[in-house]
């Protein structure tokens, strides 16, 4: 008997039947079905009653025969009646040494229990799948089938006993060390049940930790998500390891319920390392805190966790503002703008092509990460890019340019049409100037064209001993005298030349120049210049102190007196000058006081501006005083409060910053005079200079 079994051994006691009589162990027989007679023809002991039917093929178990020829009888029952047979139509099976009976192939010791492998029928059933029972140390610890496929079985025992005898059956347990076990098949017709293994199995001892998990890593994080990565171990082998994902947004609501089993959040094998990447379209596309856990189980179901870092998604885009098109030339022009972000800018770049050839001379892969070729440089939040068009094929007319800004986790923004067209005009023409023998302040210039086209602008004064520059003209001579204003006709690049006019000796024109000081002794109306330049006394004007103009002289020309930086005292006669020209005065920064004779009826744009004038004294009526007179001054103007015409709207600042006192006339008679006649040297100037 098995140790802790249920019962007798497999085989019935040869001396007693099945109905307690005692007789002798005759074995199994099957029924031939020789002569295709079958074993219902066979007569009982009377030779009268049925045997009953027994299927051809059939095992039987003849408690008792008294031979085996045709006349002989064997001793069954059958149906629960005693019965005699013929035993000729029986044929017996050899090598039956049980029932039921079986065989052990293997019991396999592992961690956590162990693995019964074997077979086991009952002749009484063979098509039945028998019932087996296994007790370790005497304690029933399973109850499995022999139902597996065994088609060996046929190859090592005669007769139809059908496949599935075999069983594969796993034993759990937590016990370790060596323990006893027996195996027992449970009888389905006559007979008892049968231990048919026992033995002792040595259980290894269980691993109960879970498994370890370390170098934890998060990377790759972008606006669409991040990968975690770890290394997972454990002595047992590692089973699963899952990686559930939530963001902190609306309390765990994209949490899958089913984690720990659920495929979506298992991990990726490697070895040792387990990665997982979570996708933001798996959390409702939520930009923000992302939580991601780790949970590693191994085959026993132990268990392990650890939480990732957590990381911030980013899934807003930079804000462009501010764009602005900047500096075009013949040869490009900049585009900058304003870029912020919540988390930080990574690169603007400024893809870049001509309306025509269709984008021929667009860069390729501008919008790659490791591409420079396009991309701004950087001030702050201003990103800024220069265009050249010779990047473009040297090409000019329309161009485009767009603005893409990336941040860190890979979001982008973009401003285009909203920029528009941007033309790169053709050069413009370069004029040179030929000063004829002179010199002339600069040689070259480049036109520029205006909102109301194209003009000569600006032009370089010149400058000859013995003459006086006339101007510029078209041609060496004759041609036409251009100015600033004047309109660009030629075709290209032109030159322009500079004409001349022989000056007479100071004498003859009217002034003089001794020890600082300047007197105009021309009679009538001064000379209007176009320029400073112009002037007899220009390239001495440094060295003028003081400026005296005589009885007799009608106006002050225009540009007269531009520029003399140093003088510091003007005299005018009392009742012969009615005009002060433009710009006479303009920059004389060391003057400061002036008086206006009461003879004086018009002072012209500009006349004052720019001077260094504190204190302006009108001794007559208003005269028309012109634009911007007072320019640049800060200055006191007294006026003889009697006179005419000095209403409101006269006594207005003229662009600069005007103080107006009026005056008695009497106090005004008693300002002293500028001009200091008890100056010796200045009486003998003027009775030298006399005409």
């Amino acid at each position: 008997m098995c140790p802790g079994g249920p019962g007798p051994g497999p085989d019935p006691d040869p001396n007693v039947d099945a109905l307690g009589c005692t007789t002798a162990y005759a074995g199994w027989y099957q029924e031939t079905g020789r002569g295709g007679a079958n074993v219902n023809s066979r007569h009982s002991k009377n030779w009268g009653d049925q045997v009953g039917v027994i299927g051809k093929g059939e095992y039987v178990y003849v408690s008792k025969a008294t031979g085996t020829g045709s006349g002989n009888l064997g001793h069954i029952t059958y149906n629960g009646v005693e019965r005699y047979i013929a035993m000729g139509l029986f044929k017996r099976v050899n090598d039956r040494t049980g029932d039921p009976f079986g065989a052990l192939d293997g019991c396999i010791p592992e961690e956590g229990g162990f693995r019964l492998i074997g077979w086991a029928l009952d002749w009484d059933a063979p098509y039945t799948a028998l019932q087996i029972n296994v007790y370790l140390d005497g304690q029933l610890v399973l109850q499995g089938k022999a139902d597996a496929q065994r088609t060996d079985l046929n190859q090592n025992i005669a007769g139809d006993i059908g496949d599935y005898h075999g069983y594969n059956l796993w034993i759990p347990t937590d016990k370790t060390g060596e323990h006893s076990y027996s195996v027992y098949a449970i009888n389905e017709g006559a007979g008892s049940h049968v231990c048919i293994k026992e033995g002792t199995v040595n259980l290894p001892v269980r691993d109960k930790d879970g498994p370890v998990i370390s170098d934890v890593k998060v990377t790759n994080v972008t606006n669409k998500g991040y990968d975690v990565s770890c290394k997972v171990t454990d002595p047992s082998g590692v089973d699963r390891v899952m990686f559930p994902t939530w963001t902190t947004a609306n309390g765990q609501d994209d949490l899958l319920r089913d984690w720990n089993t659920n495929p979506k959040a298992r991990g990726t094998q490697n070895g040792d390392t387990w990665t997982f990447h979570v996708d933001i379209a798996d959390h409702n596309n939520e930009g923000g805190e992302y939580c991601t856990d780790i949970h590693a189980y191994d085959k026993y179901g132990n268990a392990s966790s650890l939480g990732a870092p957590r990381i911030s998604v980013d899934t807003e885009a930079p804000v462009i503002s501010n764009v602005k098109v900047s500096n075009i030339t013949t040869e490009g022009y900049d585009v900058s703008c304003t870029v912020t972000d919540n988390v930080g800018v990574n690169r603007v770049v400024f893809p870049t092509w001509t309306v025509l050839n269709d984008q021929d001379d667009l860069a390729a892969a501008w919008w790659d990460v490791d591409h420079t070729a396009t991309r701004g440089t950087r001030n702050d939040d201003t990103w800024s890019f220069h265009v050249n068009i010779a990047d473009h094929n040297n090409e000019r007319g329309a161009y485009l340019t767009h603005i893409y800004a990336y941040d860190d986790a890979g979001n982008r923004s973009a401003v285009g049409s909203e920029i528009g067209k941007i033309i790169v005009p053709e050069p413009y023409p370069t004029i040179t100037f030929d000063a004829c023998g002179g010199r002339a302040e600069f040689t070259e210039k480049q036109l520029e064209r205006n909102a109301d086209g194209m003009h000569y602008g600006a032009l370089p004064e010149a400058w000859m001993d013995g003459y006086v520059f006339d101007g510029w003209y078209t041609d060496a001579v004759d041609g036409t005298r251009v100015s600033r204003t004047t309109a660009y006709t030629a075709e290209g690049n032109t030159t322009l030349y500079a004409h001349w006019t022989p000056v007479a000796s100071d004498a003859e024109q009217g002034w003089s120049l001794q020890d600082g000081t300047l007197v105009i002794t021309a009679q009538g109306a001064m000379q209007d210049y176009d320029s400073a330049a112009q002037t007899p006394w220009f390239k001495d004007r440094a060295e003028i102190r003081k400026i005296v103009v005589q009885q007799g002289v009608t106006t002050i020309g225009d540009y007269a007196f531009y520029g003399c930086e140093n003088v510091t005292s003007v005299t005018l006669p009392d009742n012969t000058v009615t005009q002060i020209g433009k710009l006479a005065f303009y920059g004389c920064k060391a003057l400061r006081t002036l008086t206006v004779p009461d003879s004086v009826l018009v002072v012209e744009d500009y006349a004052f501006a720019k001077a260094g004038l504190q204190s302006i004294v009108f001794r007559g009526s208003a005269p028309v005083l012109g634009a911007g007179i007072f320019a640049g001054l800060n200055a006191e103007v007294r006026y003889p409060a009697e006179a005419a015409g000095w209403t409101e709207e006269v006594r207005q600042s003229y662009t600069g910053s005007v103080n107006w006192l009026g005056v008695g006339a009497a106090a005004l008679a008693a300002e002293e005079s500028e001009l200091q006649l008890e100056d010796p040297v200045l009486a003998s100037l003027l009775a030298d200079s006399c005409v």
